[in-house]
């Protein structure tokens, strides 16, 4: 009876440049110098944040690691600044993980980016090689393209053959790792700046010098950290990839039997699947700070989109309006067979009352009233974040309506206001009243008497003279949950002209535009300019 020792064979694999290349995929920033900011892009850190990563693109125009954010600006006007999203790298971190139980039962998850598999036994599954070219097209399926993978005896000789030769393929042959270490510098082994500088002194400048020395000298000088470098020189690592434990996830999809492009039916089979997701997310006492929707046309997936929460939430219907509205704003381009919501990020759920403002001017985000987040929630999802909007006049400021808003398309330095449609303002308003006109004020404003026709005035008595209104605007409604102290006014541009009344020696002149003002609160009606 013979006993065969079979020789573990641990395969590395590394992805550059990992929290870039997370944003470069999520963000659909491929071939834009982007940069990763150590620090708050607020205007009171801008000034200490630092350059913590950046893509090649940025590299090649000059940008590198610890860089101020002024001198990169400088070196690259058109560089793409964003802040560090630590949870965001571990969920992908486990994403993949998970991808990976597919190619390797045993998978272990180290730095970020970086992850080593079980790769023993593969004589009869194609060999190595094989191995690693499945491993790295379940990577590139994943996102991440420019992935390099090392197999060696030991953990650490396959994560140093993942940096040498700029290969993505690298292996080491079996019982090999200590030659393929010798040479090498021992800066691979990424020791404490102090001690490293110690070896240098001493004139230990590769693996073999230091796997030369006495282990006992090495321990009584550096610890257990000595004794670790010099294993890891040796070969020697006790490392292996286990059987992964997953944290529980907050995931449901649901196949629709057929081909579905009506919007009713979309909000009908989300609301399902968020009251699975809300029900399971309340019983863990959790809640939800962003979702991922996913839609696919049998197994394609043609649009994914990531709903950043401006407030955690755990209600259903709030989490069904803000997919409603992400829907109404961008349609989907294709009809679908399948749907799949993911909680791609929750947090413990805070038992506390918001505090209630005398003002929407505050400066604390604990103490915004519900009527403003619900309206910043509806900016999120019509337009996405980062973006400056500007209000277009509606009389529906209210919580569940609150008016209607626009991008702000800045071209350039001189145009940064969206020019006027006047196509879209006579189809809308129904009139020919110009709204780039100069208002001139009634200095004090004239209280005037109106003659109102199904609730619109018709005619207006202004300085002892009546004027007959020819048209009207739209109101743009200002209400007390805009302004400190309490207000509710209606303003209409009126186009008028006066007309004699019986006994009157009143002549007809030219028409005049005006501004008229209807103050809710007193009822009063008032002018307070004339446009010229």
């Amino acid at each position: 009876m013979f006993l065969v020792l079979v020789m573990p064979r641990i395969a590395f694999l590394r992805i550059p440049r990992f929290q870039v290349a997370v944003h470069q995929k999520r963000e659909n920033l491929q071939g834009k110098p982007f940069a990763l900011v150590a620090g708050k892009l607020t205007p009171g850190g801008y000034s200490r944040a630092r350059i913590f990563m950046c893509s090649s693109e940025a590299s090649r125009r000059r940008v590198v690691t610890g860089m101020r954010l002024s001198e990169a600006k400088a070196a690259c006007s058109d560089l793409i600044l964003q802040e560090c999203d630590d949870v965001l790298y571990t969920n992908v971190q486990n994403q993949l993980l998970q991808a990976l139980v597919n190619c390797s039962p045993k998978v272990a998850s180290h730095k970020t980016g970086e992850f080593s598999l079980d790769a023993s036994g593969l004589l009869h599954l194609g060999g190595e090689t094989k191995f690693c070219h499945a491993v790295l097209k379940l990577c590139a399926q994943a996102g991440f393209p420019n992935t390099r993978i090392g197999i060696a005896d030991s953990t650490f000789a396959a994560m140093v053959a993942t940096r040498l030769r700029k290969k993505m393929i690298f292996v080491v042959p079996k019982g090999k790792d200590k030659e393929f270490l010798a040479p090498l510098s021992i800066t691979h082994l990424e020791l404490d700046p102090e001690m490293e500088e110690v070896l240098l002194n001493l004139g230990i400048n590769s693996m073999a010098q230091l796997a030369n020395l006495p282990p006992d000298s090495l321990v009584e000088r550096f610890d257990e950290v000595g004794k670790w470098a010099y294993e890891m020189a040796q070969g020697k690592d006790d490392r292996r990839p286990r059987l992964p434990v997953f944290s529980k996830e907050y995931e449901c999809s649901i196949d629709m039997g057929g081909a579905i492009s009506s919007l009713n039916q979309t909000i009908f089979a989300f609301k399902a699947l968020l009251n699975k997701l809300t029900l399971d997310l309340q019983q863990n006492g959790l809640w939800a700070e962003e979702l991922h929707l996913s839609f696919f046309n049998e197994d394609d997936c043609f649009d994914e989109r990531i709903l950043r929460l401006i407030r955690p939430s755990s209600q259903a219907k709030f989490l069904l309006e803000v997919i409603r509205l992400s829907i109404e704003a961008k349609p989907l381009a294709r009809e679908f067979t399948k749907i799949r919501l993911t909680i791609s990020r929750f947090s413990k759920q805070l038992w506390e009352q918001t505090a209630i403002a005398d003002s929407v001017n505050v400066r604390s985000a604990n103490k915004i009233s519900a009527s403003l987040l619900l309206l910043l929630q509806r900016f999120l999802t019509r337009f996405g974040e980062h973006k400056a909007v500007k209000p277009i006049a509606s009389d529906h400021y209210d919580m569940q309506h609150a008016g209607a808003w626009v991008p702000v398309v800045k071209n350039n330095y001189s145009d940064a206001v969206i020019p006027v449609n006047f196509e879209y303002l006579q189809n809308a308003v129904g009139s020919h009243l110009m709204p780039d006109l100069v208002l001139r004020k009634c200095q004090p404003k004239s209280q005037v008497m109106i003659e109102l026709q199904d609730s619109r005035p018709s005619a207006i008595n202004h300085n002892k003279t009546w004027y007959r209104v020819k048209e009207f605007t739209v109101p743009e409604y200002l209400s007390g949950n805009w302004w400190e102290t309490k207000s509710a006014k209606s303003y209409y541009k009126v186009l008028v002209e006066p007309f004699s009344l019986k006994g009157s020696g009143t002549t007809v002149s030219a028409a005049t535009l005006m501004l008229l003002v209807h103050d809710q609160q007193n009822n009063h009606w008032y002018v307070e300019g004339f446009f010229d």
